[in-house]
């Protein structure tokens, strides 16, 4: 099913000063999803965990992603170390 505009938020969770979520949209209503700003993949589970690493391009749990910025993914990689 297409998520909607009414569905997705760019406001991080209100505990969350992650630098990722300028990078990715949560997905409203789901726990833990988010979509990424740069290719569209949409992150199931993990948390900002994953979508940091769908940032940084570390394998493993997700795939990297193609258009992220050179600076974006040393700052992702950075903040997974």
């Amino acid at each position: 099913m297409a998520e909607t505009a009414s569905t997705l938020t760019r406001s991080a969770p209100l505990k969350s000063d992650d630098p990722a979520w300028a990078h990715g949209i949560k997905v409203a209503g789901k726990r833990n999803q988010s979509i990424c700003l740069y290719c569209n993949k949409h992150i199931q589970g993990g948390g900002m965990t994953r979508l940091n690493q769908h940032l940084a391009g570390v394998s493993g749990n997700v795939g990297s992603c193609p258009k992220a910025p050179s600076d974006v993914q040393w700052e992702m990689k950075r903040l997974l170390e």
